[in-house]
């Protein structure tokens, strides 16, 4: 009989438990789109940079800057550089 009293017990103190959990369970977010785009500088004999305000400009409108990338070329013994700017915002 006592035995039968703490399982009746333990099983309603489970019962309350996943109860209380059950409307406290997180919501699955939303998956993101995203929208992407590169800017690539013009070849130069430096590697060459975007300005702070062109940059403030993307930013502003949404753009986050996550990758840059130098590619150099040679053309007749002369280096050549340019600069790729990957961005990308939540659609």
């Amino acid at each position: 009989m006592r035995y039968r009293i703490l399982w009746v017990a333990s099983l309603l103190l489970v019962a309350v438990l996943f109860a209380a959990n059950w409307g406290s369970r997180a919501q699955v977010p939303a998956r993101k789109s995203w929208e992407y785009k590169v800017v690539v500088t013009q070849y130069g004999a430096q590697p060459a940079s975007m300005s702070e305000q062109d940059l403030n400009k993307l930013g502003a409108e949404g753009w986050e800057l996550v990758e840059t990338r130098v590619v150099e070329s040679t053309r007749a013994r002369d280096r050549e550089y340019r600069t790729d700017y990957f961005f990308k915002r939540v659609r």
